[in-house]
């Protein structure tokens, strides 16, 4: 998945596998070391409440409550400066395991080849995507992971909407090989409409069992006052 409010969206899965299917989830949201915000952005997905932004109302009862149901389901990893792979995999293990988590969610994978120098990433990268693959194999959990995007050159920028392919991954290809979908968001930020402004496309580039769904897009609609997206159209391109 590339990096258009894709911890955003992240989120909006988290609750709903939270809420609907009552299952366990852990995160690595190595940008967000906050886990405060973490846990009040997710309960406000289920509430469609805007509960991190200072001075926003609401009923302080229903707050608590849907907090707690989050809080109750979430494992939050704490980054303080540590993105060790080797550490990360084997936190992953306890929290399968030792908690009963179904989902993790990882964000981003490129942080972590920023973390170890240019010189050393990518091999540590390719490592890192291999022991993520095999520990997926052995465990039963979904992980969902996301990578940032390169720049294109002569091209329309993705800050501008620009349409995203595999090739724009960082990292080169051993962020997709072993993924079994690939999704990219893309949104132009620099849109003078709102409408456009707050509606990301989600392509599907890869789907790995079928490959039916490959090249459908779908649109997706925020709304800035519940801090929720909605599904619009679905294109098959």
């Amino acid at each position: 998945m590339c990096h258009y409010r894709k911890t955003d969206l992240l989120k909006e899965d988290i609750a709903h596998n939270i809420v609907v299917h009552g299952e366990k989830c852990m995160t690595f949201l190595l940008e967000e070391p906050n886990l405060q915000l973490t846990l009040n952005t997710i309960a406000g997905k289920v509430d469609s409440k805007l509960y991190h932004i200072p001075g926003t109302q609401f009923d302080q009862e229903q707050f608590q409550k849907t907090r707690s149901l989050v809080a109750k389901h979430l494992l939050m990893y704490s980054v303080d400066g540590n993105t060790e792979p080797e550490d990360i995999l084997q936190y992953i293990r306890l929290g399968v395991e030792g908690y009963g988590a179904k989902h993790v969610y990882l964000d981003h994978i490129t942080y972590i080849l920023d973390a170890v120098g240019e010189n050393n990433g990518l091999e540590v990268l390719k490592s890192f995507m291999r022991g993520l693959n095999d520990l997926n194999k052995e465990l039963p959990f979904t992980l969902y992971y996301v990578s940032h995007l390169r720049k294109k050159d002569g091209k329309k920028s993705h800050e501008e909407g620009g349409r995203v392919t595999l090739d724009d991954f960082a990292g080169g290809k051993a962020n997709v090989q072993y993924a079994n979908f690939t999704f990219a968001l893309e949104r132009d930020q620099q849109a003078e409409v709102d409408e456009e402004k707050n509606k990301t496309i989600l392509r599907v580039l890869k789907d790995r069992y079928t490959g039916q769904s490959t090249g459908t897009t779908f649109n997706l609609m925020y709304n800035p006052e519940t801090g929720r997206k909605l599904e619009g159209e679905t294109f098959i391109m």
